[in-house]
């Protein structure tokens, strides 16, 4: 009973830090930084509502493939079991807000934080040092911002999370069941965000060599590892169907550097941009100090007992060590991914980051039983308020980036009203120009079709001719464009306005107007 009550009060405590960062952004539209991907994967839950909740056959809000103009809506994309239960709770709950989807996150993240937590208790045997990890996971900038979002990542590293803690009671007590835990929980990070294959791939390759060490024998419960392996291919196969059958808006090739110099702008770029997003300075410096002490501990510590038996945690420096390097040959394939987009760090280096950390923590010395449990406690008090004050902070300040994206939302607001009282359909096609990012417009419309977010004369033509019913300009937009695109734009019609945006038709001759 102490023990599930400590537990209790250890997941208590995790998720009033969470919602105390979070609370401010639960119901926020997909904005700011990354804004695109994030109505990406809100479109994709909004999309299995239209579809009857078909798995299989995910959609979006577009017609748009990347630089293709498809007659379908339905997208190829990694495994979106994320997506379709927050469809499922919107259906459900029969509420489309984007508080549905940030509040399902929001619950998988603080598993993920808890699993991160025990995962800590087994990799440092103190829960103050596990607790201060658990606090790391749910306090880092990047992972904090998407901590309630939208985008796969976060359930994703949850799982893995959940895989590590199963792992290391597989480790301790050498129960099968673990084992087959692990890995399912693993397989379905792999399977809804395919960079964690190389946390998957560390973890089976740890295991082998445990196996030839003869730390473990090898046993019929390891033919688990080929029904986890069918899967992942089974998927991947059908992903390759669909996108060779409807075509995907979603990222599928590699993309690594193309030069040395650019090797050395991307390093550039992600630490002037990202360094103190992945992880704050207060993170750092406590990471740091905590490494520097655990050096000089060890040292002496050998010094004092040469003949020592091997440390738990020992062993487990093999496994850091396969899933780092992993990591970086992801690193090297997909490295102009990482200038842009600070989540890739969250889908490779910050767990094994994290799990590197938990080993250093095993390392110091833990305090005397008498004053330890309340020295330990005010400790991770004040680490916990000092986390949780400069996430805050952060949170505040990336939602001074990208506020274009609000401009957006706010004009579209009101769009799925002006429509209906245009009498224009639900299922007609709508041409949206120069709105960004571009799926935000066709979630507030209620309606699917075609955007053109670029002011490039050949990209507004290319989608002129592809089949739509109406286009929908923001009027800010229309007088900015209009000299510059004189051409194009003078062949809209305005039927409607509401001041934000205007509905027009196209004429196939351009006469100057204004809206």
């Amino acid at each position: 009973m102490h023990i599930a009550r400590s537990e209790m009060t250890a997941l208590l405590f995790i998720s009033l830090l969470a919602f105390f960062i979070q609370q401010p952004y639960l119901n926020e539209f997909p904005s700011f930084i990354h804004a695109w991907t994030q109505s990406d994967n809100y479109a994709l839950a909004l999309g299995f509502l239209d579809n009857g909740l078909d798995l299989f056959h995910p959609q979006m809000m577009l017609y748009n493939k990347g630089s293709l103009i498809a007659d379908n809506t339905i997208t190829a994309v990694d495994f979106p079991l994320h997506q379709w239960l927050a469809a499922l709770w919107m259906f459900l709950l029969g509420v489309t807000e984007p508080w549905v989807f940030r509040l399902w996150t929001t619950l998988i993240a603080i598993g993920g934080t808890y699993c991160t937590y025990r995962a800590a208790c087994l990799a440092t045997r103190s829960k103050p040092m596990a607790m201060m990890c658990a606090v790391i996971f749910l306090s880092a900038p990047s992972l904090a911002y998407y901590f309630s979002g939208f985008i796969p990542t976060v359930p994703a590293l949850s799982c893995m999370a959940a895989a590590l803690w199963a792992f290391l009671s597989y480790t301790e007590s050498h129960r099968p069941r673990w084992f087959i835990v692990s890995l399912a929980l693993a397989t379905l990070s792999t399977l809804m965000r395919a960079s964690f294959a190389v946390a998957l791939a560390a973890l089976l390759v740890f295991e082998a060599l445990r196996i030839l060490h003869r730390d473990v024998r090898l046993s019929a419960f390891h033919a688990c590892v080929i029904l986890a392996v069918l899967c992942i291919v089974a998927y991947r196969i059908w992903y390759h169907h669909l996108a060779t059958t409807y075509g995907s808006a979603f990222l599928n090739r590699l993309m690594p550097a193309r030069s040395l110099d650019e090797v050395s702008y991307i390093l550039h770029d992600m630490k002037q941009r990202w360094l103190y997003h992945y992880f704050s300075r207060f993170h750092y410096l406590v990471m740091t100090v905590c490494t520097l002490l655990a050096i000089g501990y060890a040292i002496v510590h050998r010094l004092r007992h040469q003949h020592v038996a091997r440390e738990y945690s020992l062993s487990l420096w093999y496994l850091v060590a396969i899933w780092l390097m992993g990591e970086c040959c992801f690193f090297v394939a997909m490295m102009r991914q990482y200038c842009d987009h600070d989540y890739y760090f969250l889908d490779t280096f910050f767990l094994p980051i994290l799990f590197a950390f938990m080993l250093v923590l095993r390392t110091l010395p833990v305090a005397p039983p008498r004053w330890g449990g309340v020295v330990a406690t005010a400790v991770v008090l004040l680490f916990s308020a000092w986390s949780v004050r400069d996430a805050r902070i952060m949170q505040q300040q990336r939602r001074t980036e990208g506020t274009a994206t609000v401009t957006t939302i706010e004009h579209y607001r009101q769009a799925s009203q002006l429509l209906d009282s245009l009498s224009i359909p639900s299922d007609a096609t709508i041409l949206c120009l120069l709105s960004y990012p571009p799926q935000t417009p066709f979630i507030l419309m209620h309606r699917k079709g075609i955007s053109v977010i670029n002011s490039h004369h050949d990209e507004i033509v290319r989608a002129y001719r592809a089949p739509f019913d109406y286009v929908v300009i923001e009027n800010q937009n229309f007088l900015k464009y209009y000299d510059t695109l004189l051409d194009d734009l003078a062949r809209l019609r305005p039927i409607g306005s509401n001041g934000h945006i205007t509905v027009c038709t196209l004429s196939d001759t351009a006469a100057i107007h204004s809206l």
